[in-house]
């Protein structure tokens, strides 16, 4: 079949929206499909190999309202054109035959922003009236109510309820199609010689309680909770470490600094071997106040370190299909359950999952998909 899929910036190396995209495109062109990829913008100098790329602009995606709402009316002139036989949108703001909204609903990504900025919020709330915020909910709108889509896939059961709860679409229109992960399960053996290679390489000792905290952009994925959190847990575990990767920020030292925790922090920076990190720690810590859906849980899950994350992360459905995973909390905002959670996880014993490779995988989303896309075809 000829296939367009659309994302608003294509470039692999840059998120993980673009590179799980980047992926589908090359499964479904490797079965044989005519790939073609509408950006709204990619890099001019970047070799994309067999993928085929019609750019609307030529270097980066619409930053505009009024950009948004052109971007999301070219791709629907070029998908529905009869250049090609189906299509599939990554982003709400623009439609196509099957719509999967790799990072998420935009109306709910901003809702939990402001509840990620606390005190910062009256600040921050001017983002809700912006142009070009208002430009993506319209052009998000006009997707969600376009005729022509003609079926919505969530990639987790919590971006299924956000196409409900918010606009509207009809349960039989929704179809779910777990979020994949290329990762292979940690057998014990090397469980056990990953975890004393991650110790000895951060200076953790046998007696510490090491909670990993992987995430780039702390605020949104919850820092602040946790650092309350573990000033909760600190007079019941006096071995108590954060491990965070990634950069602090300074907002995030002062408020570890005023909990008494800055000697209890060991920041990580950029981790290459995040396997060795996962069986180094005890628990991995994922208080996110909006993520459609974290592969932490999943990598942490399959190199058998459990996982606390919340039920704004996408993830908890496997945490949901077993209990043995980790824990999920409600609200990343309430430090008493998130403590709980964690320091029951790091009293033990714990028992990893069996997990599914297959049940992860790319090959199995892109199986589900590509029936979808199939069922879609003009």
């Amino acid at each position: 079949m000829r296939i367009a899929i659309a994302i608003e910036f294509f470039d692999p190396t840059h998120g993980g929206a673009e590179r799980s995209t980047d992926r589908i495109a090359r499964e479904l062109s490797g079965r044989g499909h005519d790939v073609t990829i509408l950006a709204g913008g990619a890099p001019p100098d970047r070799d994309f190999g067999d993928l085929r790329i019609e750019r609307w602009r030529k270097r980066s995606k619409p930053r505009t309202g009024r950009g948004a709402i052109d971007y999301g009316r070219w791709v629907g002139q070029r998908i529905f054109s009869g250049d090609f036989d189906t299509g599939v949108s990554m982003t709400t703001t623009a439609p196509a035959p099957v719509v999967e909204p790799r990072a998420g609903v935009v109306r709910e990504n901003m809702r939990r922003a402001l509840a990620a900025a606390g005190f910062a919020a009256l600040r921050r709330a001017g983002q809700m009236l912006s142009m070009r915020k208002r430009g993506l909910l319209r052009a998000e709108y006009a997707t969600f109510h376009e005729p022509r889509v003609h079926r919505f896939v969530a990639i987790s059961g919590y971006i299924r309820r956000q196409m409900i709860e918010h606009y509207g679409v009809a349960d039989a229109r929704v179809q779910v199609i777990r979020n994949a992960c290329e990762v292979e399960p940690v057998t014990a053996d090397e469980r056990v010689e990953r975890r004393a290679a991650a110790r000895q390489r951060y200076g953790w000792d046998d007696g510490e309680h090491v909670v990993f905290f992987p995430a780039l952009d702390a605020r949104r994925k919850g820092l602040a909770p946790l650092l309350r959190a573990a000033a909760r847990l600190a007079p019941r575990v006096p071995g108590l470490r954060l491990a965070l990767a990634g950069r602090v920020p300074p907002w995030g030292e002062r408020l570890a600094s005023s909990l008494g925790l800055a000697d209890r922090i060991d920041t990580l920076g950029v981790v290459e071997h995040m396997r060795d990190a996962y069986c180094g720690a005890d628990v991995t810590a994922m208080p996110t106040y909006y993520d459609p859906a974290s592969r932490i849980v999943i990598e942490s899950i399959a190199a058998g370190t459990p996982v606390v994350t919340t039920r704004f992360d996408g993830s908890a459905d496997w945490i949901d299909d077993d209990a043995t995973a980790g824990v999920v909390v409600n609200d990343p905002d309430d430090t008493e359950r998130l403590a709980a959670a964690i320091g029951e996880l790091l009293e033990g014993p714990w028992t990893p999952p069996a997990i599914d490779p297959h049940a992860l995988g790319w090959e199995r989303h892109v199986d589900e998909l590509e029936r979808v896309l199939v069922a879609a075809a003009r």
